[in-house]
């Protein structure tokens, strides 16, 4: 590759943002490039150039991802673009290359990415390791079962929010593989409001709070849109994102989502594969419901991220692992699971499993089975029940979930 590669300057930023915009088909307003480049990490923020012309982005943000059990950190992979005259000449390798060498030099044994497309990233050993839920549901179907909320919600502005958000969130979200532990630069960047969220007849966020005996329970961000089907309403909520502490809980924030006046259709995307609404329906069947990838991980240090976590069985098992991209992580590991806790070191012997890099990534966060694998012919055990091993050791009773788009 015949080009430069290198950190962006705050001077760059626009145009860095502009390829952004043109690649997704997006048009920001200067306020939302300005916001960017302000929760962006320019020393992980990379540009490739063709001469002077700036033809491929690509950056990281340092998260905090919660693992089964903990936190590890993570090198959160985004701004991939690459423009139409440059693909196919090896830049996003070069990138991709670059962005992972520096999650290790940083001693991040894992990067994490959304996928634009998800042909990209399986070469570069990214497996999708968590799934989503997308809801929709006309009102007048939406009746629910639970019994009445004891508490009270109260619709409040932004700053109340970013004030009392964080830390039910936090109590609500420690034990979610998936989920991003937030600092405060992250909550700004949650509850900024750009005019990109609200274009097409969207309202600006609304946060509503469902409180019970004096103490925050529970709450919803969601626009709304305007419509009407003369001489009808036909207004749509969608909500942005959703925490409940429990069942009380979950009726008292569906409860006032469903029941807005003059709404006659509720979306929710991006919610977890055990979200309860359904269970709460009188109707469920009226709940449309449709999944999908979501969050994918690339394991870069596999012991460290195998002992990084916990699990809830015990016994050990030796897993091969293929890598095309990064060599020198293939290789043999074995885990010794005791007491809740992990070990995992490289060993020079025959595997019980066998998986890809991105195999092994997709099974990490416990919510995809090695059985699933094993029945895609994307895994191989040497022994008949040892992908069943794998997965008692594996999995985690909480389904994997980030609620953000990073």
């Amino acid at each position: 590759m015949d080009y430069q590669m290198r950190n962006v300057t705050a001077e760059e930023w626009p145009a860095f943002h502009a390829l952004m915009e043109e690649v997704f088909v997006e048009e920001a307003e200067p306020e939302h490039v300005e916001f960017a480049r302000r929760t962006a990490e320019l020393d992980r923020s990379v540009g490739v150039f063709d001469g002077p012309q700036l033809v491929a982005t690509a950056g990281i943000y340092s998260l905090g991802l919660r693992v089964p059990g903990g936190s590890l950190p993570t090198a959160g992979v985004t701004w991939v673009t690459v423009r139409s005259t440059h693909r196919r000449r090896g830049v996003l390798t070069a990138m991709m290359a670059r962005m992972l060498d520096q999650a290790r030099e940083r001693e991040e044994p894992m990067a994490a990415l959304w996928a634009a497309e998800s042909v990209i990233y399986g070469r570069y050993g990214f497996g999708a390791a968590a799934y989503m839920s997308n809801l929709e549901i006309e009102t007048g179907h939406a009746r629910l079962t639970a019994p009445a909320p004891r508490g009270t919600c109260r619709l409040v502005d932004a700053g109340t929010a970013a004030g009392l958000l964080p830390a039910l969130y936090d109590r609500c979200t420690a034990d979610r593989p998936g989920t991003l532990a937030r600092s405060e630069v992250w909550w700004e960047r949650r509850l900024h409001d750009s005019a990109l969220g609200h274009a097409g007849g969207w309202s600006k966020r609304r946060h509503v709070l469902y409180e019970r005996d004096g103490e925050l329970a529970g709450y919803a961000i969601f626009r709304v849109h305007g419509d009407w089907a003369d001489p009808f309403p036909a207004n749509r909520v969608r909500v942005v994102e959703l925490i409940a502490a429990d069942p009380d809980a979950v009726a008292g924030v569906w409860g006032y989502l469903l029941a807005i006046d003059l709404v006659t259709k509720v979306e929710a995307n991006i919610r977890p594969l055990d979200e309860p609404l359904q269970l709460v329906l009188a109707d469920p069947r009226r709940l449309r419901v449709g999944d999908g990838e979501e969050l994918w991980l690339r394991l870069l240090d596999v012991p460290g991220a195998l002992a990084g976590r916990r699990y809830r069985g015990a016994g050990a098992i030796r897993i091969g692992v293929e890598d095309a991209f990064r060599p020198e992580v293939a290789g043999v590991y074995e885990l010794e699971v005791a007491g809740g806790g992990g070990a995992c070191r490289r060993v020079d012997a025959e595997p019980d499993v066998s998986t890809s890099i991105e195999g092994l990534s997709a099974l990490y966060l416990g919510s995809v089975s090695p059985l699933r694998l094993l029945a895609a012919g994307r895994l191989a055990e040497r022994r008949a029940g040892d992908a069943l091993r794998l997965h008692d050791l594996l999995a985690w009773p909480v389904p994997a979930w980030c609620p953000e788009i990073f």
